[in-house]
Formats: C-alpha cells, structure tokens, sequence
C-alpha cells in the first residue's frame, strides 16, 4: 500500500503506525492548502518580507531567496516556514490580486480558456439568451466596439448582390428603419412606419457615388450669409427660402435672384444665350439686351415717312417735304405707340448724331413738326481739344483754395477768387500808390493768357490792377491817389479766357 495518495500526494495512516494524529494532520494541512487554492500571485520571484499564515504563491520559473531551487511549485507558509508542492496538470488556482482562475497545463499556469475554446460556439447570450437566427445576442444599455492601437471596422458580409447586408433599428421589435445593402450593392437609407411598408429616403449609387433622395428632399430656410442648402467651400453661395412661397438665389452672402409665385426678379445682369449676342443679332426667343438693336437687320424700307402701321422700326428712303425732317439717305425710323392714337416716331439722319422726333395723335393721320434732339454732340456746336473733339460735359464748376472756376464746352473758362487782407498803400507807382502785392494762381489753368478785371470791395479811395498776363497765375495790386494807411481790405478778382 502506498504511503501517499495517488492525486493530491496526501500522506496515509500505516497499520500499526504510531503517532496516526501527525499523518492526519499533515493530509488535513495539505487538503487546507490544494482545495480552493487561492494564490496571492502568479509568477512570482521574491519572496515576501512579512507572509501570513497559509498564504500561497504561484512561482515562476526562476525563484530567489527562500523560494530558490523550488520553480514552478506552490509555496505556502506554514506554521513559520515555507512548503513546498509541485502542482499537477489540471489544477486550478484563482489570483487574488488578478481576480482570475487559472489552469495548471504544460509546466505553466494558463488561462482557464484556451486559443481555440471559444471558437465555432453555436451562440453566445450576453444578459440574454442567443437562438438559431440571433446566434450573437446582446442585452445592455450600450454595446462597445474599441480599436486596439488604430482603427476599428465593424462588418456585415452577404454572400450575393441580392442579398441583404444592414442595420435595422427596431421599436417594440418591429423594424422602423434600415441602413445598408438591402437587395443590392447601392447603400440605402430606409424608414418603416408600420414594420412592413419601407421607404427608400436616400440612395447612393454603388457605381457612381450619385446620391438621389426618391421621396424629395427637404432642407431649412437658410439666409443671404447662410443659404439652407449651400456647397462645400462655398457656404454663403445657394439657395435659400426668404418667405412663403419664395425661392431665393445667393452668392457670396448677397441674394441674386427671387423668384415668387407673381414674379422673377433678378439683380445681376442676365447674360449668356439668353439674351442678343451682337447689335444684329436675330436669334428667335432672345430678349434684347441693353445696347443692341437687333431688329434694325430686319427693318424694312419704306418710302412713305407717315408709315405709322409699320411696327417697330423701319429704314426710310425718300424726299420728305418737311425741311426739318431726317436726311432721305440712310434714314431709320423708330415707331412707339401709347395707346390706339398716340405714335411717337423717333428719326435718325443719316450717318450722322442728329436725332429728331415728332407726334402723331389720331394714329398717323397727321403729325407735329420734326423737333430736333439736343444733346452733347450738338447743343454747342462744333468743339475740339487736342484732337478736335469736346468728349467731356457741357459745362464743368469747381472750387478748390485758389478760388472757382467754370469751363463751358465751347473753351470759355470763368476763374474768380476774392482776397481778405489787411493792407498798407504806400508805395510809389505812376503818380500814385501801391502796396506789396499778392500772386493769384488761378484754380484752373488757362491755354492763353486771359483778360482780368480787379476790383475794391471795400470802402476808400483804392482800386487794383494785374501786373504780367500768365496762364498759370499773376499779380495783382491795390492802389491809390495817396498813401492809405494797413487797413482790413476786400479785393475782387475775374479771369475770363480760353481754357483749349
């Protein structure tokens, strides 16, 4: 018979074996240290400083101190010294400070669960219980998916096109919506009311990336700055809803365009194919743009000037007995009507800027007499500058520190400048009296030297006169019969001449 037993090693009781409480006490000893093992660590190397009664550890290979020579054994103390027990395959010992139960295999203490344990399960439940179809079943507030040092995928694969691979989002385990492949390789995006009837909200095709929303699309008012629907790097250009019934078009943060159930109103220039191209463009279905007149390409011509039924506009070749009227030659006619009765026609002459109009109010059957139109081209005649033609206004004011000024087109300019001085006449000049002086630069130039007049406007005996006849500036004097004591004096200066 053996002295120990076969598994644990527990010493036995001999026949006749004196002493039997020291054999039975040392098998309660070891049953007290192997059954419910709990270890204080696993691999350990270094014993403790202080151990308690019974405490046990796990050593690992290379034990030092009072646990050398004794790897991969379980040391517990005991009665004030260290024992010893070579662990078996199978044994299993929970960590105390690892809160873990693990398994004695292989000269090591593992995992209870091994690599391959848990693989090809026919279900987990998680605070549930799984079933044929639901093999994974979770119950929790939340579930947790976290990367381990990068990113993280969470895949659904199906095995063909026409299959479904999704996330169904149920309420009261009745599906309300749907977000994957279902039926095809483009991703849908589908709601449920009811748990039977699903509606595709958005679509994104799998071979073009195209997004289309079946059901209509629908997105906030936005504003001029903030457009409700807006691009990427561009949010201030879009379209946006300024009121009921009301489509508004925004770039950069201005509004464009409104369009209202009553009317289109834009408020940049309308361009492009829309509109004339050129100045005899005939184009069907173009409006006609500012600046052209495309129908003067299709005027017709008429030798009867009292044509008022002609629309439009017509080309008028003929004798006209009215001295005033248009020139025969090259002649276009414009027609406007206000009404059944009032016509305006509106003449130009020939090649030239001349411009006439008359009136017609019993349609045509008389008219008023040809007015000639005034404009800048003629209302002074024939004007040059530099290249013999006036290209500016008809008149011209300004002011600035050396008095004002008025260019009329036809070269005459007006300089005038009043000087406030207190002033001494004391100088001898052609039998009289002059003082100092003054410069007057005139505030606009003059091409030639002008023609001045200077006079007093104060009370004494004193004028003034001009000395020098520049174009740029001169100098003007007060005088008198006899000296004049410095006195608060006003002096009154004109320039008329030609400013070309």
């Amino acid at each position: 018979m053996s002295d120990v037993s076969p598994l644990l090693a527990l010493p036995l009781i001999q026949p006749a074996q004196a002493q039997k409480h020291i054999t039975h006490n040392s098998a309660i000893d070891r049953l007290d240290m192997l059954v419910q093992g709990v270890v204080e660590a696993f691999e350990a190397a270094t014993p403790p400083g202080a151990p308690l009664e019974g405490q046990i550890w796990a050593l690992g290979a290379l034990p030092l101190g009072a646990w050398a020579g004794q790897p991969q054994t379980l040391a517990s103390w005991r009665g004030g010294a260290w024992v010893f027990i070579a662990p078996a395959a199978g044994w299993r010992a929970w960590g105390r400070s690892e809160a873990r139960l693990r398994i004695f295999a292989a000269g090591v203490w593992g995992p209870l669960l091994g690599d391959g344990d848990l693989q090809n399960l026919t279900g987990v439940g998680i605070n549930a219980a799984s079933d044929a179809t639901n093999r994974l079943t979770v119950s929790a507030p939340a579930s947790l998916f976290s990367h381990q040092g990068g990113g993280h995928q969470v895949k659904v694969n199906k095995a063909t096109p026409g299959d479904t691979a999704s996330l169904l989002l149920q309420s009261g385990w009745s599906g309300r919506a749907e977000i994957g492949l279902a039926g095809s390789d483009d991703l849908a995006v589908k709601v449920s009311a009811d748990g039977s009837l699903f509606r595709t909200g958005l679509s994104v095709a799998a071979a073009s990336g195209v997004v289309t929303a079946p059901a209509g699309l629908r997105v906030a008012a936005g504003s001029a700055a903030a457009p409700g629907l807006s691009f990427d790097g561009d949010p201030d250009t879009g379209l946006l809803r300024p009121a009921a019934n009301q489509i508004g078009l925004t770039t950069a943060g201005v509004q464009r365009a409104l369009l209202s159930g009553s009317a289109l109103q834009l408020d940049v220039p309308l361009t492009g194919t829309a509109v004339t191209q050129t100045a005899s463009d005939t184009t069907a279905g173009r409006l006609l743009k500012v600046g052209d007149a495309g129908w003067l390409a299709l005027s017709p011509a008429v030798t009867a000037l009292n044509s008022a039924t002609v629309p439009g506009t017509y080309s008028y070749a003929g004798s006209p007995t009215d001295p005033n009227a248009p020139s025969a030659v090259g002649g276009a006619v414009l027609v406007m009507r206000h009404g059944p009765l009032f016509i305006i026609q509106q003449a130009h002459a020939g090649n030239t800027w001349q411009r006439f109009a008359r009136t017609s109010t019993d349609s045509g059957a008389t008219w008023s007499a040809w007015r000639a139109d005034y404009n800048r081209s003629n209302s002074v005649g024939a004007v040059s500058q530099a290249a013999g033609v006036v290209t500016g206004a008809i008149l011209e004011r300004g002011a600035n520190a050396n008095g004002d000024y008025v260019r009329f087109a036809d070269g005459t300019q007006i300089c005038r400048r009043t000087f406030a001085e207190n002033i001494a006449i004391a100088t001898t000049y052609l039998g009289g009296f002059r003082d100092a002086g003054r410069t007057w630069t005139y505030p606009a130039a003059f091409n030639a030297s002008p023609v001045l007049q200077v006079g007093s406007g104060s009370t004494g005996a004193f004028g003034g006169f001009s000395n020098g006849s520049g174009f740029l500036a001169v100098s003007i004097f007060c005088t008198a019969i006899t000296t004049q004591a410095a006195a608060d004096r006003i002096i009154h200066c004109t320039a008329i001449g030609q400013w070309y």
